[in-house]
């Protein structure tokens, strides 16, 4: 089990770019119909449509959702029936999933920009259990405006509003501020993570972080085309706004923040 669940860490290895066990563990085979419709054909290797990785529930602990889980450092969040739970990059729904693990009744709130990744998550929620859970297709930025250039990769699922190295389409999006549209009540969890965009997001929930009581934010090297690391500038905001840095993940850069001064 670690072996799988050390693959697991990570959707995209840097140095052979192949996409992670534990990912793929999402990825699941079209129906010849589904793939005739969608793409005409399903050669060996491609990946499906982003609607059509969905996870579905099976007994007992689900590998990748326990990576998840463990990646994100959850087990040191004191979690309690009815929590309220806010995350930015949703994806397809694998936070979710990890969410479900905990065998608790959790308020959900996501974000995913993407439109494809989008509807998949849409399905994914739908069939969650345990998780009260709503999405928003929308990218959360430090301004709201009706629309932003998203930059695709096909490779990997990634999104982000920083132009990407090799990014092979672009959309538009909807984007928004997080303290213009979250209401005002203690959250126990913010997960953040936005290929880069961490700084811009924080920057725009200046209004609603007081409200959190831990943010686990993902700071690893994806920002912009020189796939820099978001550690300083998310540590430095936070650590000066009175957060503390509680713990960091051992296989990826994610860094989990408390606030001392919530609930106060």
């Amino acid at each position: 089990m670690s072996l799988m669940l050390r693959r697991a860490g990570d959707r995209i290895n840097r140095r052979t770019g192949r996409i992670s066990n534990g990912y793929l563990r999402l990825l699941r085979d079209l129906s010849p119909r589904d793939a005739v419709a969608e793409t005409g054909t399903t050669p060996a290797g491609r990946m499906p449509p982003a609607e059509d990785r969905h996870f579905e529930a099976e007994p007992g602990p689900d590998a990748h959702a326990i990576a998840v889980r463990e990646a994100f450092l959850l087990d040191l969040v004191p979690f309690a029936p009815g929590d309220h739970i806010v995350e930015i990059g949703a994806n397809v729904g694998d936070f979710a999933q990890a969410l479900q693990t905990f065998n608790m009744p959790f308020d959900l709130t996501c974000f995913e920009p993407a439109p494809r990744e989008f509807r998949a998550l849409s399905r994914n929620l739908a069939n969650a259990t345990g998780l009260t859970a709503r999405a928003r297709q929308a990218a959360v930025w430090n301004a709201d405006a009706d629309a932003v250039t998203l930059y695709r990769k096909a490779a990997g699922a990634e999104a982000s509003l920083l132009p990407m190295e090799d990014y092979d389409s672009t959309t538009e999006v909807p984007a928004i501020r997080l303290d213009s549209v979250l209401e005002r009540r203690p959250y126990r969890l913010l997960k953040l993570e936005a290929k880069g965009a961490e700084p811009e997001i924080l920057d725009g929930a200046k209004g609603i972080l007081d409200c959190f009581q831990y943010i686990t934010a993902d700071v690893g090297f994806e920002r912009g085309a020189r796939q820099d690391s978001t550690l300083p500038e998310v540590s430095n905001h936070l650590i000066s706004r009175g957060w503390r840095a509680r713990a960091v993940g051992r296989r990826r850069m994610i860094i989990l923040f408390e606030n001392p001064k919530w609930g106060n």
